[in-house]
């Protein structure tokens, strides 16, 4: 039953149709209607992507309207890849796959604000290290993380260890893959290393991987609300783009009676 025929049921106007033809398919799966003709490239129009889909809330609703809007996460369109004919996936494990991202993005958050030791044990954090007298045993509290058989020395290396793991198992089990590719270069061997990606899921984990790897600052626009990269932003850049600025501008004037 798709939600238009659940909106007449209840006497409610149907939604409009979704643009790129995702529905909410039979119980506890994330389906598909009609023919999709774009494709993007997540790491250029999307590089938080990562932190979108860690924020989602684990309700049908919410993982459709993600797939309406970026695709499956293990098949669909990602650049380079395409399925015509996608087969639906299990809300089940859309929920595992991203509460394991979203533990991810907490660790790395945790790290990067310098008190790591803070989280681990902390109502809502699902990270817990006990000491044996000679190291620290890291666990996760969630079911759904499996951390078994993890040790760290102290409180900022459990959390190093468990996000290196993490980020880890996640790659692997999305099938991200380092790779040569072949350039244009005249000199050298004229290959370069890039890693090979066939899914959307494969491409939040390394975006994620790569975010940590370089050290990414990634901040929330007070205007837009959304995420953006502001690693190389000047320190007093607070926006995220010109548009957001003007905007910003114009509302400041408009409350302070200049216009």
């Amino acid at each position: 039953m798709t939600p238009g025929e659940v909106a007449e049921r209840r006497g409610e106007v149907p939604p409009e149709p979704r643009k790129l033809g995702w529905v909410l398919g039979p119980p506890d799966e994330v389906g598909l209607i009609g023919q999709i003709g774009e494709t993007y490239d997540p790491f250029r129009t999307v590089p938080t992507l990562f932190r979108l889909f860690a924020e989602v809330e684990d309700t049908p609703d919410a993982f459709a309207a993600f797939a309406e809007e970026y695709g499956y996460l293990r098949t669909g369109r990602v650049q380079g890849f395409l399925t015509p004919h996608p087969i639906p996936e299990q809300y089940s494990a859309w929920e595992h796959a991203r509460v394991n991202l979203a533990f991810a993005v907490r660790l790395w958050d945790a790290l990067k604000t310098g008190c790591p030791d803070r989280v681990i044990g902390s109502q809502g954090f699902p990270l817990v290290a006990k000491s044996d007298g000679e190291s620290l045993e890291v666990a996760a509290t969630d079911s759904r993380i499996d951390l078994s058989g993890l040790v760290a020395d102290s409180p900022r290396e459990a959390v190093q260890v468990a996000l290196r793991f993490v980020v880890r198992r996640g790659l692997l089990r999305a099938g991200v893959t380092p790779t040569l590719k072949v350039t244009d270069a005249p000199y050298g061997a004229g290959l370069k290393m890039t890693f090979a990606v066939s899914t959307l899921l494969g491409a939040m984990w390394l975006q994620l991987a790569l975010a940590i790897d370089g050290n990414c600052d990634f901040r929330i626009c007070p205007v837009c609300e959304k995420w953006w990269d502001a690693t190389e932003a000047r320190s007093h850049k607070q926006v995220c783009s010109q548009k957001c600025r003007s905007k910003r501008t114009y509302d400041r004037n408009k409350q302070g009676g200049g216009g």
